[in-house]
């Protein structure tokens, strides 16, 4: 039997797809499409004039299994999955090496078929978020997180300022009418400021590294809107264990999960967090004034941070210093000055302990109290 390729076409296909797709692994690929594949290949066909068998057999020969170990994937119920289930464990068994492959074989009818083109760019992108999920959650268990390259993340950064947040809020879509109300309650009724990704993540951005920056640097606190939505999420679920993995010590008192709804199951990570309950209706009445508090639970809100960032002439910014980054001249009480004496921020510090608090003073504006710790340097 010969096959030739179909006629031009404008429809979508399997040779259309982008690079960065047929790069893509083929464990990428998830059950429903591997079973589509499988329609087209379990059923016994003729063999191409060159003896190629063009059924999930010359898939096999394909990817370079030999005769006994296609003679065993027979004896499976459904020998295509087993085919790409055993030749994905290979490095280089890619989603383009699995299009040429029907391409040698004349399988055109599979390469056309939007049914399986559609599946494999949903699998695709889903592998995509996935993985880097977990490489941000990774690079922050192991200290080193890679955040995006740009500062300019959310709206209020184009200006040059940098723009931060009392609190950043893990929702659903599904989720967002409550959401809606929960805006009004903390930012126009209590002043407070919001990160939300639908409105503040702007685009062109590297989308899980930017969520990540912002949960650990420009928000103070991470409000978690808990609903049977909130369990399917693949992305609360992420957000909810970055911030998981950050300050063990700490975790607590930067954790305010809030159940909107009852009989949902609280994840693992914030069963020992005290949870807000939204769904009692005889505390409903303190219930906005609970959250306005939980969030408002450290020094400054984000709008004084913000004012109060500038502690010396040399306009260093305390949101980002990082420990290591701690490096502008002080004098600590009671050791004697450790730089130049037109410095403006000391150590108020009066023990050995691990961390200091220092209050932040510019000249001619007096002390403005204290607002942030870090640890000291060995």
């Amino acid at each position: 039997m010969t096959v030739g390729p179909p006629m031009a076409s404008d429809e979508p296909s399997l040779l259309s797809l982008p690079s960065n797709v047929a790069s893509t692994p083929v464990r990428a690929l998830n059950e429903s499409c591997r079973k589509q594949l499988a329609l087209h290949l379990n059923p016994e066909k003729d063999t191409l004039e060159n003896g190629k068998a063009t059924d999930w057999r010359g898939l096999g020969e394909c990817c370079g299994f030999d005769c006994m170990e296609l003679d065993n994937f027979a004896l499976h119920e459904n020998p295509t999955l087993r085919v790409l289930k055993e030749w994905g464990k290979n490095p280089e068994a890619s989603i383009g090496r699995l299009v040429e492959f029907f391409k040698e074989m004349g399988r055109w009818d599979i390469i056309e078929d939007d049914i399986i083109h559609r599946r494999i760019e949903h699998d695709v992108k889903s592998f995509m978020e996935a993985e880097e999920r977990r490489r941000v959650i990774e690079e922050s268990e192991n200290g080193m997180p890679k955040y995006a390259e740009s500062d300019a993340i959310v709206k209020g950064d184009v200006d040059g300022d940098l723009e931060y947040f009392d609190a950043f809020v893990c929702y659903t879509h599904s989720d967002f009418e409550w959401l809606r109300t929960m805006m009004f309650e903390m930012e126009k009724k209590r002043g407070l400021k919001l990160c939300i990704i639908g409105r503040d993540l702007i685009g062109g951005t590297c989308k899980y590294s930017a969520i990540s920056k912002l949960i650990k640097e420009r928000c103070r606190k991470m409000v978690i809107i808990i609903s049977q939505n909130y369990s399917n999420s693949e992305e609360c679920d992420f957000q909810t264990h970055f911030a998981h993995a950050l300050a063990p010590g700490s975790r607590s008192k930067r954790l305010i999960p809030v159940v909107i709804e009852k009989n949902v199951r609280i994840p693992d990570v914030l069963v020992p967090i005290t949870l807000l309950d939204y769904t009692k209706d005889d505390l409903i009445e303190w219930f906005w004034g609970k959250l306005d508090a939980s969030i408002r639970d450290t020094k400054t809100t984000a709008a004084q941070s913000k004012e109060d960032s500038t502690v010396t002439e040399g306009n260093f910014n305390i949101h980002k210093l990082s420990n290591e980054e701690l490096t502008f001249p002080v004098q600590r009480e009671g050791t004697g000055p450790s730089g130049p004496e037109s410095d403006t921020v000391t150590f108020a510090s009066s023990s050995d302990s691990d961390s200091v608090m220092f209050p932040s003073s510019r000249k001619g504006k007096g002390n403005s109290g204290i607002f942030k710790i870090f640890k000291k340097k060995k």
